[in-house]
């Protein structure tokens, strides 16, 4: 049989990890996403991300433009896009407290 590897972690094995082993100061569930995504009625995609929670950015260095870092991403259904996702998504201006959908059904 073949293998097969995934680049993710569960949520819940995220939260395991946590607690059954303390010296693990943080644990993210994450996942790769490939979405078509639309915003001010124009749709892209194919379009790589990434599911995941609050913790990851605790986890990693980012440098965000807009926003904020401590709270991006604490509600469900928020997103974070990089800089050259806002400005293709939203051409005209920032991308803060604009809507992007998902698959034509979830709206971030």
């Amino acid at each position: 049989s073949q293998s097969q590897i995934f680049d993710s972690t569960p949520y819940e094995l995220a939260k395991e990890l946590k607690t059954s082993f303390p010296e693990i100061a943080n644990a993210s569930g994450a996942r790769t996403v490939s979405n078509y995504l639309s915003a001010n009625e124009e749709i892209f995609p194919r379009n790589e991300g990434l599911i995941t929670d609050s913790n990851f950015l605790s986890m990693f260095s980012f440098d965000f433009l807009e926003g904020d870092k401590n709270s991006a991403l604490s509600q469900p259904m928020s997103i974070a896009l990089s800089k050259s996702l806002a400005d293709k998504l939203f051409p005209n201006g920032t991308a803060i407290g604009k809507t992007v959908f998902v698959n034509k059904k979830y709206n971030f």
